[in-house]
């Protein structure tokens, strides 16, 4: 529906008294939508009443607003007798693009209530590495659920997709050990069963589990701050609650710090999240590491409201619901 002032061909404003040929401010026929919808209407029935009727208004009011219809475009649409009502040339010309238009509104009014409904859009996803095992189900499973959302995926380590996150180059994050943020909400998605990795000719090798309290001795590996800066505050957390200060070294992927022998060194994580390690780390062993989880979470802006980040943590908390991800969750 256009608004605003209509001009007349000679520029006085208001109708004009020759032909009556409206536009809108911009020079295009100032046609409102209601218009072109009753004119389908009497162009489908042919019928004045039967038309009427179809759109539950009176016949004198829809004869008023072919009339003033006929004003703006400046020519009969219809050819009326007491016997039939027929298409002129016109009417003829007219139709096929009316119905385009209508048709291009009633779609703009669906986009746009799907947009906030949520059920239609775009999310910038990133996803942890160490977190792939939970963010492609979600994926999918929003793919079901709302395929026109549509999710850009980026990939990498949790400072550098928080940090994205933060700036507003991502609308979501999933991954593991991320940060507490008063900026950032969190959903939590799964809460993994923490493990103690080290190499097959360590002490600890066949031990069917461990505890904390027996790592004090141990050489703790620990990854760079660029690549898992809150993974280290985590594990770190782990000795700091059980009052122990461990000795550390930093090396990356879990490979052998270098001037250390193999079986001198641990490391701790869960089994999901060093599934994504390459090849080479196929000869560590994964020990038990009692009453402790790795946390993974959904991550979003704290201001961010829109229906469409509502919709993944709705689909996030029932995909990890379905398929049981919180194996030793709060309260069990």
């Amino acid at each position: 529906m256009m608004s605003g002032k209509y001009l007349t061909t000679d520029g006085t404003g208001g109708r004009s008294r020759s032909r009556g040929r409206l536009f809108a401010e911009d020079g295009s026929p100032a046609i409102e939508l209601r218009e072109l919808r009753y004119f389908v209407a009497v162009a489908d029935e042919l019928h004045f009443t039967r038309a009427a009727a179809r759109l539950s208004i009176a016949q004198q009011a829809l004869s008023s607003a072919i009339r003033s219809l006929e004003a703006r475009v400046g020519g009969e649409l219809f050819e009326r007798t007491t016997r039939e009502v027929r298409l002129t040339a016109a009417g003829k010309a007219l139709l096929p693009f009316a119905r385009e238009t209508l048709s291009a509104a009633s779609r703009a009014v669906e986009a746009t209530r799907a947009a906030l409904d949520g059920v239609e859009g775009r999310i910038r996803l990133g996803v942890a590495r160490a977190a792939l095992a939970f963010g492609e189900p979600i994926e999918r499973a929003m793919s079901e659920r709302f395929p026109r959302v549509v999710l850009d995926r980026t990939t990498g380590f949790v400072p550098a997709l928080v940090d994205s996150l933060r700036s507003g180059a991502l609308d979501a994050v999933i991954g593991d050990c991320t940060p507490p943020d008063p900026a950032l909400a969190t959903q939590r998605i799964a809460d993994q069963p923490a493990v103690v990795v080290v190499d097959s000719n360590h002490r600890f090798a066949d031990s069917p589990s461990l505890r904390v309290e027996d790592l004090r001795d141990e050489l703790l590996v620990l990854s760079p701050d660029d690549i898992a800066r809150h993974w280290r505050s985590w594990v770190l957390g782990l000795f700091a609650d059980a009052r122990l200060r461990p000795n550390t070294v930093e090396t990356s992927g879990f490979t052998r710090p270098t001037g250390t022998a193999a079986g001198e060194t641990i490391a701790i994580s869960s089994d999901t999240a060093l599934d994504w390690l390459p090849p080479a780390a196929d000869g560590l062993v994964r020990v038990p590491l009692d009453g402790v989880t790795m946390p993974f979470d959904l991550v979003w802006r704290a201001t961010d409201s829109s229906p469409a980040i509502k919709n993944l943590c709705l689909v996030a908390a029932r995909t990890a619901a379905r398929l049981g991800w919180a194996l030793l969750d709060r309260g069990q």
